[in-house]
């Protein structure tokens, strides 16, 4: 995950590296299921939260919201509930909060970076702002996010998938703000390819519902 020094106690009342580890090995079979890539880092920097100088390190909501939406539905099935100490809300949604891929000495603040991604040719701009709305803070952890839907948006379930996926991963840099997909892009997309994801055992992530995005 990036780093080795950790403080007690966490946010889950564990007071020793032992207490920590071995709340934590009761989700190794949920880990290997490979329900969320997001899973593992998630549960890692709520058990073992990066020490950063003086203050404790939470992971980001959005990290959260990803490892929740890809593994709950899998729980439910089995007869176990999402645990409320790990509840999304209880996270911040960004500053200083980690992310997988997110350097410990980055700034927070918005700025605009030059990307090139092969996933995302036709978008007409090649400057975004980040952090996005997903919490990605690097367009590194952004690009390795937006891999992982190669397969959806390789079958084809809505044309405006790529767009979509492109805009939220990779905002366009607009003079001093961020410009979010509008919500009838988003509405569009997931009335095309939701339906196949819920076949395959998965639900429309939360971080991606039209509720969080911009009226048209």
């Amino acid at each position: 995950i990036g780093y080795d020094m950790t403080n007690f106690p966490n946010s889950l009342n564990h007071s020793t590296v032992e207490d920590a580890a071995r709340e934590i090995s009761q989700f190794a079979p949920l880990v290997k299921t490979g329900c969320s890539p997001q899973l593992q880092p998630f549960l890692c920097s709520m058990h073992f939260p990066q020490c950063r100088e003086t203050e404790q390190v939470l992971p980001c909501r959005s990290l959260c919201l990803q490892a929740r939406s890809g593994c709950e539905e899998l729980m439910n099935r089995f007869g176990f509930q999402w645990p409320e100490e790990l509840s999304c809300d209880r996270l911040p949604e960004s500053g200083n909060c980690f992310y997988p891929g997110m350097s410990s000495s980055s700034s927070h603040a918005s700025t605009c970076e030059r990307f090139s991604n092969r996933m995302c040719p036709d978008m007409g701009y090649n400057m975004t702002r980040l952090p996005n709305a997903l919490g990605h803070k690097t367009v590194l952890s952004a690009k390795t996010n937006l891999q992982m839907w190669s397969p959806l948006i390789n079958s084809k379930c809505s044309p405006q998938f790529e767009p979509f996926l492109c805009s939220m991963h990779f905002p366009q840099c607009s003079e001093a703000e961020q410009v979010l997909p509008c919500r009838s892009l988003c509405l569009q997309v997931r009335s095309g390819c939701e339906e196949l994801m819920n076949r395959f055992g998965f639900p429309w992530p939360e971080e991606l519902r039209a509720g969080h995005i911009q009226t048209d």
